[in-house]
């Protein structure tokens, strides 16, 4: 349960505020006050690997037909519980929220305890990796939100697209805002794809992007997060791989990068190219009509 500390690349100490049932109400307060200048919200989850999984090679996942993709990844969500959830945020420039600390940026991880290792399904291999790289199962346990306390919370703050207009940046984003849509509604994931991708839309706007989709039309980089963020030369600078903050926020450094590469690569039509990737998930590739929203977050 303890803070961790890295540095960001203003020289702060980049520290990772641990959300568990106890304080739960009071981090989303000062995620609220961040929002209103710190409007890109990278997230990534950890969850118990997959357990169902198409009997092809792993090397022609990605040519799959995206319905089918859907198909497996809701069977997963649907029969897995989430263990931790990473947000991070920034401003237009890439700087995390420091509520006026002269030496220290914030990031959050929040930590869940519907899943339990004695009677859920999980994947043994992926429960050790994940125990490998920090995960505290007991902790999660006795200390962790309750998915359903957390869906309430989450949607009574500014976070749920109608209250604020975010960008929402993620990596391979299918089972993060899968496994989101699952708590938000509780409730299993809709029947089809196109009703997901709605879905995802109504809850987290129409600027939603998925940096491994990003990297697709500039056919330079290839790979997971750490292999991208390595060939950008962006350093992990807190944390561990696949614990959820230190990859949110790997993520939104990731993407600040990219988004220096559009705009050198396109010129004049970067933003434009940007722009359509929105509302577009990896694997999960079908666009839906962009959703108008009447935004009722003041200031």
């Amino acid at each position: 349960m303890a803070i961790s500390y890295g540095k960001d690349t203003t020289t702060r100490k980049v520290v990772v505020r641990q959300v568990w049932a106890s304080n739960l109400l009071q981090e989303i307060c000062y995620i609220n006050q961040a929002l209103f200048d710190h409007t890109f919200v990278a997230i990534d989850t950890e969850f118990p690997g997959t357990i169902y999984q198409p009997a092809i090679d792993k090397a022609f996942f990605a040519t799959m037909n995206p319905n089918h993709t859907y198909f497996f990844m809701k069977s997963n969500v649907e029969d897995l519980k989430l263990i931790q959830l990473g947000l991070t945020l920034t401003n237009a420039q890439g700087k995390l929220p420091n509520f006026g600390s002269p030496s220290e940026s914030y990031i959050w991880q929040f930590n869940f305890r519907d899943f339990d290792m004695t009677k859920d399904l999980y994947n043994r291999k992926s429960i050790e990796f994940l125990t490998t790289h920090g995960i505290d199962f007991e902790s999660h346990r006795n200390y962790g939100i309750h998915t359903a306390e957390f869906a309430w919370v989450f949607l009574n703050s500014n976070l749920v697209a109608w209250k604020s207009n975010l960008t929402w940046v993620t990596f391979h984003g299918g089972y993060d805002f899968g496994f989101m849509i699952k708590i938000l509604t509780q409730d299993s994931l809709p029947s089809d794809l196109p009703s997901f991708i709605r879905y995802v839309v109504w809850y987290f706007g129409n600027k939603v992007y998925d940096v491994k989709q990003m990297i697709k039309p500039l056919k330079t980089w290839y790979g997971g997060l750490n292999k991208l963020a390595k060939g950008l030369n962006v350093e992990r600078q807190v944390g561990n791989c696949h614990q959820a903050g230190s990859d949110s926020l790997l993520t939104i450094q990731t993407y600040w990068k990219l988004v220096k590469v559009y705009e050198e690569r396109y010129r004049e039509n970067g933003n434009k190219t940007m722009s359509k990737n929105e509302r577009t998930l990896y694997g999960l590739e079908i666009k839906v009509a962009e959703r108008h929203v009447c935004n009722t977050y003041s200031t």
